[in-house]
């Protein structure tokens, strides 16, 4: 087995709009941390795959579409054999119009080039490696955001790929929204996940990226209606957001100990393929035009009474 990594700086100059919250009204003034693209390409008896994580918070179909062709080109990766994936924090700016103003297309045609780049470095960087798994658990960070007793998945994977005393690359994996920071913040950053990452690097003396889970109705704590409507929210801090980035990558650290071979008897077997398949879900049904009105109507009559009440939004 071969493995490579590498990665690349993502950041936009301030000035840009950011995903995430249809409450945010203003542009980023700043960049807090950068954002980054992190690859890892395998390969083992002519199977070569890739991973790379963008630190944005969404990705469409020709984004996609896009870093795959490049890849390809550049990296010998079929476009089947090559995830392309977003951490979803919500301190980066819009890949499409979502929650948000239109993407910057001059800086988002530069984000694929430079994932794609990212994924032929790490094409480029390709040595002997051992795959080792680790899977811990940690409680103390996710929670369900509309359910309090609703499921989560506390599982904290982690991918080592290393040989002898030579610098290990980690592949961090965990289910939870990079959502401390809320829509009041106007700097770009990754969040909880980018102090995850580097805590992780830092203690290993190594190399790590991170990839979410299906985190769905799974954040840090706070309600979803509230930060939905830019309600106050306590704790939601580039200190909070760095504590648990810390607590995740103790945790990863912590089942690192107890890591076991990825690859067990793999003889003149391949050990690498890809396969993907389009997976359609059902959308929740829309309300009748006529129903929505009467809801809009409704609400606007309730605001209007606590208004009148002397409701004020730190009191909701």
């Amino acid at each position: 087995m071969r493995v490579g990594a590498a990665h690349t700086v993502i950041t936009p100059p301030p000035g840009i709009w950011l995903a995430g919250f249809a409450a945010r009204r203003d542009p980023a003034i700043g960049v807090h941390d950068d954002l980054y693209a992190r690859a890892m390409v395998f390969e083992d008896r002519g199977s070569r795959l890739g991973i790379v994580v963008c630190d944005l918070c969404e990705l469409d179909a020709g984004f996609v579409a896009a870093v795959r062709e490049r890849a390809e080109e550049q990296a010998g990766i079929s476009a089947g054999a090559l995830l392309v994936a977003a951490t979803h924090t919500h301190a980066a700016p819009a890949t499409f119009q979502l929650y948000s103003q239109p993407p910057d297309r001059a800086w988002l045609g530069e984000v694929v080039e430079r994932t794609a780049g990212a994924v032929a470095q790490a094409a480029e960087r390709l040595s002997v490696a051992d795959l080792t798994v680790a899977v811990g658990q940690e409680t103390t960070i996710a929670r369900n955001r509309r359910r309090p007793h609703g499921p989560v998945d506390p599982t904290v994977t982690v991918l080592r790929a290393g040989r002898g005393a030579l610098p290990a690359a980690y592949f961090l994996h965990y289910a939870c929204h990079p959502t401390v920071l809320g829509p009041d913040n106007l700097l770009i950053s990754r969040d909880y996940v980018g102090f995850a990452v580097d805590a992780l690097a830092r203690a290993t003396g190594g190399w790590a990226m991170f990839a979410n889970g299906a985190c769905a109705d799974i954040n840090v704590g706070h309600s979803a209606d509230r930060s939905a409507l830019g309600l106050p929210i306590p704790g939601r801090t580039f200190e909070r957001a760095e504590a648990l980035g810390q607590r995740l990558a103790a945790e990863a650290g912590r089942a690192l100990a107890d890591a076991r071979p990825a690859v067990v008897g793999e003889g003149q077997r391949r050990t690498l393929a890809a396969n993907r398949r389009a997976v359609l879900v059902p959308l929740r049904p829309a309300p009748r035009p006529e129903d929505a009105r009467r809801a809009v109507v409704s609400w606007r009559e309730r605001v209007r009474a606590l208004e009148q009440a002397g409701a004020t939004l730190e009191t909701q």
